[in-house]
């Protein structure tokens, strides 16, 4: 029972400090109740009430065993409760959640089922507490990509499958009613490749962007997928482009007169090389103009109220024997000028509250994993930060590591710091 009651006051220890950063800073927690220490931010949006919901991923100390974490934040980021879910079946993927309403949650994710990757979903209150879940059981392995909120109303959901007749995989879309469930349309993208969903983003217009990776015969390479469908999910226009071959990640948002701004990344971390790719393509897909970046690797792209870009992730870095990730960001003017670039630090929690000759040989490693902009301007920033379970002075130094919730609140501008 030690180390679970030292692990409690580590976590209460560094929670406390980081709330006088007020208005903006740094916050990160752990669920002490749960057997899955390791945790990422995956998705974040904010309730009607102000309320910052989070959907983590959990797993062991082997980083098996997956599970979803939620957890609700206060619109100053103080923490209100936090739950790791329990699940009926074995999770191979948790993918993201909806609002259906103030006080029910649907989370969207992939379990495995009879040896068959299935979509599965989790309901559940504002505090997480469980009111039902559902596997979508089907002959061939499906896998849900992402689902994507439109409004109070509608959602549209992207999900993989399984050629039953000759074993490839394609993206099938399909629009359904957060309040009834019942489909308003579904529609499959047609290929003679192996495609996979990864992410969906809505155009202002009703238009719908679908991420994706496009893989080679063996399913040993992937490369980028691009598509465009209507609001009724009829495709409009598909592109590949030269991206990194098996990228880290990719994301995408739209910036003026129907336009797109689309991230690539790419990472060494035995190296510690870090890339990203930035493409700016027009209404119809095409290629504008294609820049890359050194010093981070992007999980994403957001675009401000005021037009600059965010593009988010990770700087890596070298730091004696060890090679180490900093949560870090990059704001670009619409002409892709620098506006602003920061990222953790030693003087940023949690480092700043361990103890500093521990702390300075093996620094925290931490990533944003997810962006949004909330009603009020400010820019929030979710992911992990792997960090020492104990942190006595005389522990730290040989104490196991393991992935805490991370979440960063900025200024509309970018700053974190009093």
């Amino acid at each position: 029972m030690k180390p679970k009651r030292s692990f409690k006051f580590a976590i209460a220890f560094l929670f406390f400090p980081a709330i006088i950063y007020a208005q903006t800073g740094l916050f990160w927690f752990s669920d002490s109740a749960s057997h899955l220490p390791n945790n990422k931010i995956i998705s974040i949006k904010q309730n009607s009430n102000g309320d910052l919901l989070l959907l983590g991923k959990a797993s062991d100390s082997a980083y098996s065993n997956v599970k979803p974490y939620w957890a609700v934040c206060n619109r100053s980021g103080i923490l209100k409760s936090q739950t790791t879910l329990s699940t009926a079946n074995n999770y191979y993927e948790v993918n993201n959640f909806t609002i259906c309403s103030n006080d029910r949650m649907r989370i969207w994710g992939t379990e495995v089922v009879n040896n068959k990757m299935t979509m599965s979903l989790n309901t559940i209150d504002a505090q997480g507490i469980p009111q039902g879940s559902d596997a979508m059981l089907t002959n061939t392995n499906t896998l849900t990509g992402d689902v994507c909120q439109l409004d109070e109303t509608y959602a549209v959901l992207a999900k993989t499958v399984q050629s039953s007749s000759n074993g490839k995989y394609h993206i099938s879309i399909y629009k359904y009613n957060l309040q009834n469930d019942e489909q308003v349309w579904y529609k499959t993208l047609a290929t003679a490749d192996n495609e996979e969903a990864s992410k969906i983003f809505p155009m202002k217009d009703g238009s719908i962007i679908v991420l994706g990776k496009m893989y080679n015969e063996s399913l040993t390479s992937y490369t980028t997928l691009i598509y465009k469908l209507s609001s009724s999910g009829e495709m409009i226009w598909k592109r590949n482009f030269t991206g990194y071959d098996d990228f880290f990640a990719q994301g995408v948002s739209e910036v003026k007169n129907k336009s797109l701004v689309y991230v690539c990344s790419f990472s060494d971390e035995a190296l510690a090389v870090g890339k990203t790719k930035i493409f700016s393509l027009d209404s119809n897909g095409n290629e504008k103009s294609e820049k890359e970046i050194d010093g981070i690797r992007a999980n994403g792209v957001l675009t401000l109220e005021d037009g600059n870009i965010f593009i988010y992730g990770a700087h890596f870095q070298k730091v004696g024997i060890y090679i180490i990730s900093k949560a870090s960001f990059k704001i670009y003017s619409s002409e892709m000028k620098v506006v602003n670039e920061d990222e953790m630090g030693m003087f940023d929690g949690p480092d700043a509250f361990l103890p500093s000759l521990a702390i300075s040989t093996f620094p925290t490693a931490s990533d944003f994993i997810t962006a949004i902009q909330l009603s009020d301007g400010r820019i929030v920033c979710a992911g992990r930060v792997y960090m020492p379970l104990n942190t006595a002075a005389d522990k730290i130094i040989f104490s196991k590591r393991t992935n805490a919730a991370f979440l960063v609140i900025m200024d509309d501008g970018g700053k974190f710091r009093d």
